[in-house]
């Protein structure tokens, strides 16, 4: 499998982001939450995923956009565990992810946070 993070793979539709947050089921740690729904997805994949950044807490641009592709690169890294748990239960989801700690974190804690909740997340789906 390749470790991309393709076009189609972006959760892009304001209708089932706002399904997403009517929803409110997420799972969070002190850097990262996850908002995540089962849904049937008109893609070939088995999850679409969202990254959001707080303006309020970072008020640079680069600092928002850094902190996004740090959560973007550890998601590509762990997606080939994740897409092959869904594959096996045959459940599709959406999920965003959304930083909400104070300060500026470095990958290796973005990464180990965005690993330990997407198991958490497969847990409760299960």
């Amino acid at each position: 499998m390749r470790f991309t993070f393709t076009k189609e793979e972006r959760l892009k539709s304001k209708k089932l982001i706002e399904e997403l947050f009517s929803n409110k089921t997420f799972v969070q740690n002190s850097v990262i939450r996850i908002y995540f729904k089962q849904v049937t997805l008109d893609c070939a994949y088995q999850a679409q995923f969202a990254f959001a950044v707080p303006k309020k807490l970072f008020q640079h641009a680069t600092d928002r956009n850094r902190l996004k592709r740090l959560m973007r690169e550890s998601v590509r890294l762990q997606k080939p565990m994740l897409t092959q748990i869904l594959q096996e239960n045959n459940k599709q989801v959406i999920l965003l992810l959304s930083y909400h700690a104070k300060s500026l974190h470095h990958f290796q804690e973005v990464d180990e946070a965005v690993t330990k909740l997407l198991k958490k997340v497969i847990n409760e789906l299960h």
